[in-house]
C-alpha cells in the first residue's frame, strides 16, 4: 500500500512539473504571437501608406523584346 502511495505521489509530482512546464511554454508562445501580430499590423500599415506612391505596372512600357 505504501509503495502505491509513493508511486502516485511520484506521478503527481511529475504531472505537476509537466503542467508548469507546459504553462510556461503556452505563455511564451502567446507572447510571441502577440509580438508577431503587432509586427504584422505595423507592416500592413506601412504597405497601405506606400500604395498611393507605387506605380501601376500597366502604365510602364512593355520591355524591348515585345
Amino acid at each position: 500500500m505504501d509503495q502505491r502511495i509513493n508511486d502516485l505521489e511520484s506521478k503527481v509530482a511529475f504531472l505537476d512539473d509537466l503542467v508548469h512546464s507546459l504553462s510556461n511554454t503556452v505563455y511564451r508562445q502567446q507572447k510571441q504571437i502577440d509580438e508577431l501580430t503587432q509586427a504584422l499590423e505595423r507592416l500592413s500599415g506601412q504597405v497601405k501608406n506606400m500604395r498611393p506612391h507605387l506605380r501601376d505596372p500597366s502604365d510602364e512600357p512593355p520591355p524591348p523584346h515585345y
